[in-house]
């Protein structure tokens, strides 16, 4: 076993397959029974993970049938159309997905490309480690940490790709850091940063602003660390080279959301709404596990959801720790300050407005403060809150929290500096001490086996839909259906325009406009404007009123007449 180790590591090539293989294999067990049902089904529940179902089916057919612009749905939101950059777009991550999603449908290609992320987080980390400290096997913990993180385990239970996208960032950052304390000027470092800054705009917005933030920390902490040995003048230069780079690119890749912006598509966030999703301290150290499920969580006065999984591991700020002890020993003094305190300002930053150490920002004043400062709760401000009343575009983003993967980014790669100094020190035990870590890295982080899935089938009425003949457009009621995720998708097997969409917060103006009225339907204020809108098929969900004889009844007086019944969906027309 020694040897074949031994010879993976004179190939490069090899070295890197094997470390492919590794994170496919675990990706495929942690992910487990996934692999089983590629083709029918998504894991958990049907949610989030729908809208990316049907975008990685409306990118072929808008690219390659229609040769439309991908980003505009003209058939949804109908008539007035839906700008997708009002949500998520991700470009890059659908590059993973359309090729299996052409070949075996769209929800096969949402499966891959959330496989594929686990396996490119793993690798992308385990490359900038192995970079940086010359151990394939530290790159392999470092991955092994970073990939199956809980963070990155919620996202997938969750649904959200865009937020799977996380394996950018190890490179990113291992990347500014070579272009800043090189000796020689490197053009590669400035177009791989603007590259990997491409990539994150194209994969979530919400990590590329935070990304941008988290970027200005980092290089002030790497030049102010490595000042020693990088004449300011030099680093300063850089610098702004650099920023103006990653700018360039930042612009380019948000040009969508830009646009979405200037027609007043994109609403700011309420400070009520971002306290919510705002992390506590106590987060990043709560272990999140199957067999400890929410118990700790509970008696710290915490509620466990998926915005605030945000567990490092002990193993993994063990041998952070570890790294910074011995950051002399390891010649990376400057990266491991500058990762560990980027990584402790992420902290701040995800802990959003005020700081909250259970799920409320009104703290309780110790007896002996009370004559200074009352008897009454407090609420201490952080730099989130003046990022959110100051910064442009900052009020935008609802989940501050988000803001702890930078976190667990550096705190991994420094994990990943704690291995090599172990390995280095004990080089015929290496083997040996990266299986045992390995094992408690998984009883550390372990999320158990979730066999619970849900099948995304197909409605009988729109299969009567894509049946009938023109391109007449449908309307789903009650109104408030009309923003469901898998109403969206359904417009994939029907393919008929379609009043709705998944708005989520930034909603259309002609839906905002329509909402009031359409949800006192059936009246004649909503029947009449489903004319004007040129809507030809009224569906009707019965199974969602209580009294459905009734509503017919209503339905009937107004003129539309019954065309069919397909399930519990009541298909109505004009006479």
């Amino acid at each position: 076993m020694r040897k074949l180790f031994s010879n993976l590591q004179r190939s490069p090539l090899l070295t890197h397959l094997a470390a492919i293989g590794y994170f496919t294999l675990l990706s495929v067990a942690y992910t487990y029974p996934l692999i089983w049902h590629m083709a029918d089904s998504v894991v958990d529940a049907i949610g989030d993970n729908v809208y990316f179902v049907w975008l990685l089916g409306w990118y072929p057919k808008a690219l390659f049938t229609l040769k439309a612009n991908p980003f505009f749905n003209p058939w949804l939101n109908y008539p007035q159309g839906w700008n997708l950059a009002t949500t998520d777009t991700i470009p890059a991550l659908a590059l993973l997905g359309m090729p299996g999603s052409m070949a075996f449908g769209p929800v096969w290609g949402y499966n891959f490309a959330v496989l594929a992320t686990f396996v490119l987080s793993g690798w992308c980390m385990f490359l900038s480690v192995k970079k940086l400290t010359g151990s394939p096997l530290a790159g392999i913990l470092a991955g092994s940490i970073f990939a199956f993180s809980p963070y990155r385990f919620a996202r997938y239970l969750v649904g959200h790709l865009s937020l799977l996208g996380t394996f950018w960032f190890p490179v990113y950052f291992w990347v500014i850091a070579e272009f800043l304390v090189k000796e020689r000027w490197q053009w590669r470092w400035l177009a791989a940063a603007m590259l990997l800054t491409l990539g994150i705009g194209l994969s979530a917005p919400y990590y590329l602003y935070m990304a941008l933030i988290i970027s200005v920390i980092f290089v002030l902490l790497l030049i102010l660390f490595s000042i020693k040995t990088l004449r300011l003048k030099t680093a300063l230069i850089r610098s702004a080279g650099l920023g103006a780079a990653v700018l360039i690119a930042a612009l380019v890749s948000m040009l969508p959301y830009l646009t979405a912006e200037t027609q007043g598509n994109l609403a700011d966030r309420s400070l009520d709404n971002v306290i919510r999703y705002s992390a506590s301290p106590l987060d990043f150290v709560l272990p999140v596990n199957f067999y400890l499920d929410e118990t700790l969580y509970e008696r710290a006065g915490r509620t466990l959801e998926h915005e605030n999984a945000l567990y490092l591991g002990v193993v993994c700020l063990g041998l952070a720790a570890f790294a910074w002890i011995k950051r002399n020993a390891l010649k990376q003094s400057p990266w491991i300050w500058a990762a560990l305190l980027s990584g402790l300002a992420a902290v701040i930053l995800a802990c959003g407005v005020y700081l909250q150490l259970t799920s409320s920002p009104d703290l309780p004043v110790p007896r002996i403060l009370q004559p200074i400062l009352g008897a009454g709760p407090i609420r201490i401000t952080l730099p989130g809150y003046f990022l959110f009343r100051y910064m442009p575009f900052f009020s935008k983003m609802r989940v501050m929290a988000r803001f702890g993967i930078f976190t667990l980014t550096f705190v991994a790669m420094a994990a990943g500096f704690g291995c090599a100094w172990l390995f280095h020190k004990y080089p015929a035990r290496r083997y040996l001490i990266a299986a045992i870590l390995l094992g408690c890295i998984a009883l550390d982080v372990y999320p158990g086996m979730r066999t619970r899935f849900a099948s995304v089938e197909t409605r009988p009425v729109d299969i009567w839909l894509a049946a009938q003949p023109g391109d007449g457009a449908v309307a789903q009621f009650p109104f408030e259906q009309v923003v469901d995720q898998d109403q969206v998708y359904n417009t994939l097997v029907h393919a008929k325009p379609f009043i709705g969409g998944f708005f989520n917060a930034n909603q259309p103006a002609q839906y905002r406009a329509i909402k009031p009225v359409m949800e006192n339907f059936p009246d004649p204020g909503s029947v009449d404007l489903l004319r004007e809108l040129g809507i030809q098929y009224i569906l009707v969900d019965a199974s969602s009123y209580a009294d459905f004889a009734g509503v017919q009844a209503r339905i009937l007086d107004l003129g539309l007449v019954l065309q069919t019944i397909e399930g519990q969906q009541y298909v109505y027309t004009w006479p």
